[in-house]
């Protein structure tokens, strides 16, 4: 399939749909919980935003802890469903036939899929999206990076274009579909985030990492139309804090001076 026809299929279905709305909820909770002088970091933010999403997605699909009976009623597991997001984001959660969107692990690498298209996920610096190492990632995003585009994509672009050395397809799994990647990404200095999808390829060409990507959503203090404030609370839980008491401190006395108490008093 070309790039249009994936995010056609991707955007009728409801894919998308899913993507826009988890993203702003999930990098609402980051910000939440993100605490620099913890020792937080770009890696923490990152391992936040994929618990979250994968969270998310398990829930809006039917999926992991939230996998339902086929027999099941519509209001079944509802408040297990509920419990750990805000009524706001569970209200907007976009719904799905059941089975229309389900888990599709890629290698044992969490995938959901839409029919027959799916997407892994990875998380990326803030901004560079184009400098995405395939070969510094895991076996399967590289033997994903590796294997090669449709039919379709080799007749639109000619194997020597998309400097690929052999035409032979390297499966990655027993998947019958294609297989992208969502790639989201932090800024913690700004609350700044954005989330693209695309098909990753491993290319002798530098900077170029992907056969095709695009951007799904942005958002964050500075970042496209989403703002996230830094005071709101916007799902459970208690973020760090990063105001703390002051310690009592007391000074030794020294050739017969007082000692004094963090106040100014005589101690």
């Amino acid at each position: 399939m070309t790039e249009d026809e994936q995010l056609k299929r991707l955007e009728m279905s409801g894919a998308l749909d899913l993507l826009r709305w988890a993203g702003p909820v999930v990098f609402a909770r980051v910000r939440q919980d993100y605490d620099e002088a913890a020792g937080h970091d770009r890696a923490i933010a990152g391992s936040l935003a994929y618990k979250y999403f994968l969270d998310l997605f398990d829930r809006a699909t039917s999926s992991g802890r939230f996998r339902i009976a086929k027999d099941s009623t519509e209001d079944a597991g509802m408040d297990i469903l509920r419990a750990g997001i805000p009524e706001q984001a569970f209200n907007a959660m976009p719904r799905f036939d059941h089975g229309s969107a389900r888990r599709a692990d890629c290698n044992g690498s969490p995938a959901w899929a839409f029919g027959n298209v799916r997407w892994v996920l990875q998380s990326y610096p803030f901004g560079e999206i184009d400098e995405v190492q395939w070969l510094e990632k895991s076996p399967t995003k590289q033997t994903l990076a590796k294997s090669a585009p449709s039919a379709t994509a080799e007749e639109l672009y000619g194997w020597t274009d998309l400097d690929f050395d052999e035409t032979s397809p390297t499966r990655v799994d027993a998947f019958e579909g294609e297989t992208l990647v969502m790639a989201h990404a932090y800024d913690a200095e700004t609350g700044s985030f954005e989330v693209h999808i695309g098909r990753s390829r491993l290319s002798k060409a530098i900077g170029m990492p992907w056969l095709w990507r695009t951007l799904v959503i942005s958002g964050g203090t500075y970042a496209g139309t989403t703002s996230i404030p830094s005071s709101s609370r916007v799902l459970p839980g208690t973020p760090p804090t990063r105001q703390v008491e002051d310690a009592a401190v007391r000074l030794r006395p020294i050739a017969g001076k007082v000692e004094l108490a963090t106040d100014g008093r005589q101690a």
